[in-house]
């Protein structure tokens, strides 16, 4: 597919993300979702900067956040808790916080396996301690 708004082409593709970072412009639903699918292993070189590019773009990340939250790739969900979720503004912590709540108190096999509920956990406090 090809886009107006520069999407990272490999996982070493970081000029990608900062031409968009310099667009000062917010892409659509779509762009979205495939700008989160670079996020998937913390390890990537490009996973980093595309969630501080994701971060500029505000509440509306929101759904799209927790719907991985929500999904079934335990791997994912650390990296964005690691990554991401611990830098939210308070305006799109409120949105996801259901889904870290979930994440913290009521884990899968799977999600305590890879240590996800600690990563949500910490990610509660630190919010707890941003609002107060």
């Amino acid at each position: 597919m090809t886009h107006s708004f520069p999407i990272p082409q490999s996982k070493f593709d970081v000029q990608a993300v900062e031409r968009a970072l310099n667009l000062g412009s917010l892409p659509d639903n779509e762009t979205i979702s495939e700008l989160f699918e670079w996020t998937q292993d913390e390890n990537w070189p490009v996973a980093g900067p595309v969630a501080k590019l994701l971060l500029s773009f505000g509440s509306s990340i929101a759904p799209t956040l927790s719907e991985v939250l929500n999904g079934g790739d335990a791997t994912w969900k650390l990296s964005l808790l690691r990554g991401l979720v611990l830098q939210l503004e308070p305006d799109t912590w409120v949105f996801v916080e259901p889904a870290v709540r979930r994440l913290a108190e009521h884990p899968t096999d799977e999600e305590v396996s890879e240590d996800v509920n600690s990563a949500a956990q910490q990610a509660l406090v630190q919010h707890s301690n941003l609002s107060g």
